[in-house]
């Protein structure tokens, strides 16, 4: 009997999250922050290589970006805030724009869900409009990361 290998991939990733409230009100920023402002995140691995080699799937964030109606000023305030992502498996990480490891595995098929996260401090002024940070995804294979 002979196997040959298959494939590595990622599926049903969330490709867009709201975070908190629609509507937040710039003088209920100012006053009381945004605390735990959360969406569900979710991702899908499967890998059937039959390598035996491990897999890490990885997360990153661009920074914030004002919308047509958003300004540039409120966009870098953001950036003071703190994004962060807690896998169902796994500790909660900040996110940057260098990838933190969101989950990892071997062989067959994992879900990964979890929770993507947005604080504020209170006290700081924001301007009106909207806003987004791009969130990239990354799947390396042992094997395939190092290859020639």
């Amino acid at each position: 009997i002979s196997f040959s290998g298959g494939t590595l991939s990622l599926y049903n990733v969330t490709d867009s999250a709201v975070l908190g409230k629609e509507g937040l009100k710039v003088s209920d920023v100012y006053t009381n922050g945004i605390q735990q402002a959360s969406a569900p995140l979710t991702a899908s691995v499967d890998d059937f290589l039959g390598d035996g080699k491990d897999w890490s799937l990885k997360l990153a964030q661009s920074g914030w970006k004002a919308g047509s109606d958003g300004s540039a000023a409120t966009a870098t305030t953001l950036d003071t805030g703190t994004l962060t992502v807690t896998p169902d498996k796994g500790a909660k990480q900040t996110l940057t724009t260098a990838p933190v490891e969101y989950g990892k595995g071997s062989t067959g098929t994992v879900t990964l869900p979890g929770t993507l996260n947005f604080d504020l401090r209170a006290g700081t002024a924001v301007q009106t409009g909207s806003y987004t940070n791009t969130l990239t995804w990354t799947l390396d294979d042992s094997v395939t990361a190092t290859a020639n």
